[in-house]
């Protein structure tokens, strides 16, 4: 791994992510590829009740929402 990819690993380290899907599957393949970018806060949510409740509460700084559930 170069320093380039070290470098953004330490950037998303404080980055705050809330996932929304209903699909277990890719929620967790999601979160996978997140966290070896180096994401460490991950919330994640099965519907959109529960998502806007996670939203409310953690104020992510990014939430990545599947349209079609």
């Amino acid at each position: 791994m170069g320093p380039e990819m070290t470098a953004l690993q330490d950037a998303y380290k404080s980055i705050k992510v809330l996932v929304i899907d209903d699909e277990e599957q890719f929620r967790a393949t999601l979160i996978t590829m997140l966290k070896r970018l180096g994401v460490a806060a991950i919330q994640q949510s099965a519907d959109g009740l529960s998502g806007y409740e996670e939203l409310v509460g953690s104020r992510p700084d990014v939430v990545l929402c599947d349209v079609h559930m």
